[in-house]
């Protein structure tokens, strides 16, 4: 996961017009993640660390539904297994 300082990083680097590939050299990313970050997060010209960084934070916010609350089917075989003494 990109952390802050990563993220100011990327910023400073686009600015001065750095490829996705020299930026993830410097970081010791893949280039494709680079990419991924810059475009879920406003493009190359709008790129901006703190915003990122927020809306990263968000994203992994708890708490999140865990999925045997909220999947019916799969709640009923998991209940139904524990019935049986399943480990």
């Amino acid at each position: 996961m990109l952390g802050p300082d990563d993220r100011e990083v990327i910023s400073r680097e686009l600015r001065a017009g750095r490829s996705f590939r020299s930026v993830a050299l410097m970081l010791g990313r893949h280039h494709s993640v680079i990419a991924r970050e810059v475009a879920r997060n406003g493009g190359r010209d709008g790129y901006r660390a703190m915003a990122a960084d927020r809306r990263a934070r968000k994203k992994l916010a708890r708490p999140k539904p865990r999925k045997l609350e909220t999947a019916g089917r799969l709640r009923e075989y998991v209940v139904a297994g524990l019935e049986l003494l399943w480990s």
